[in-house]
């Protein structure tokens, strides 16, 4: 499957995934469960405790998207983006009521 990627110059390429490749739909399944993360959050939770039960999630969750996002998109510089992973893993385990 080809997938047109626009460039800054206006031409359009294509990236080729690999047939059953959920590259292009695994942002959007991550966004979703973060919208719904978030209206649950303000909308249905009602005490601390379950507040900081649903922060203590978003953050390890985050955490590993990181940890994927790292492995998936394999930057030179990864030392940074390990220490932003392993400040919200600490932070979501800190938080653990």
């Amino acid at each position: 499957m080809l997938a047109p990627v626009a460039t800054k110059t206006g031409d359009t390429q294509t990236r080729d995934f690999p047939q059953g490749s959920r590259t292009p739909v695994a942002w959007v399944f991550f966004l979703a469960a973060g919208v719904f993360s978030v209206l649950t959050y303000f909308l249905i939770l009602k005490t601390e405790n379950q507040h900081n039960v649903a922060e203590t999630a978003i953050n390890i969750v985050s955490a590993g998207a990181i940890l994927i996002g790292i492995r998936r998109n394999k930057p030179t510089n990864r030392a940074g983006w390990y220490f932003i992973c392993a400040g919200f893993f600490i932070f979501g385990v800190a938080n653990i009521p």
